[in-house]
């Protein structure tokens, strides 16, 4: 295959906890939403956008959750008052919420898995459990494409990239999840696409993320667009 101009749109792949693997009852939100059963008690390892709306859905459903965030906060992309009204919301609900913490591991019992978290306020913290979500973000999709042949050296965060989306590699774009630059969102990639063929084809089109909208499908829901105030 030979080409003129060529876009990478490799996407990114759920993080799993760090010792555990995919299992029945250790899952990404992909296996999840695709159960055919409610477990009676969940760890969600994350309180991003996929975290809180998995905690806001089994809750409903009668699951009681337990949300962990390494951050001081939930939702913590978001602007700081949003983060601290949904976790007033999300514990009014039943929900638990530990920030300022992270689950060091992870191990099968009878009934389950006991979750051991680490917690800054709480100390050690030991959860015994019927399911695990893993929510702690995604990982771009950088090995074994041959990059390195093109010169191309990518890092955890995914492959470098400009405002017009080019590698260093000419005529070589990266758009979507597997790209460094830009939240990992679909209008996001969306528009990094075409942001992409517009220079490919010789006309000026580029980036720019200061009024990029975001949601978060919980309940209540959040959304917000351009800087948050911190920024």
């Amino acid at each position: 295959v030979t080409f003129d101009h060529c876009i990478i749109a490799a996407g990114a792949t759920t993080k799993l906890l760090p010792g555990t693997s995919l299992s029945e009852r250790v899952v990404t939100y992909e296996e999840l939403i695709l159960t055919d059963s409610l477990p009676e008690s969940m760890v969600i390892a994350g309180a991003g956008a996929i975290g809180v709306e998995f905690a806001c859905l089994m809750a409903t459903l009668g699951v009681q959750v337990s949300l962990v965030e390494m951050l001081p906060r939930i939702a913590p992309l978001m602007d700081e008052t949003i983060g601290d009204m949904l976790g007033r919301s999300l514990r009014r609900r039943g929900i638990t919420i530990h920030t300022g913490a992270r689950v060091t591991a992870v191990a099968k019992t009878e009934a389950g898995y006991l979750v051991s978290v680490s917690s800054e306020k709480d100390g050690p913290l030991q959860i015994e459990v019927e399911r695990v979500l893993s929510a702690i973000g995604r990982a771009p999709n950088v090995e074994d494409l041959g990059l390195e042949t093109l010169g191309i050296q990518p890092t955890r965060r995914g492959i470098g990239v400009d405002d017009r989306m080019r590698t260093v590699a000419p005529h070589v774009y990266a758009v979507g999840d597997c790209a460094a630059e830009g939240p990992m969102l679909a209008h996001v990639a969306s528009h990094q696409g075409i942001v992409a063929v517009e220079d490919a084809l010789g006309h000026t089109a580029f980036m720019d993320y200061r009024a990029v909208p975001s949601c978060i499908f919980s309940l209540p829901e959040a959304a917000s667009v351009g800087l948050t105030e911190a920024q």
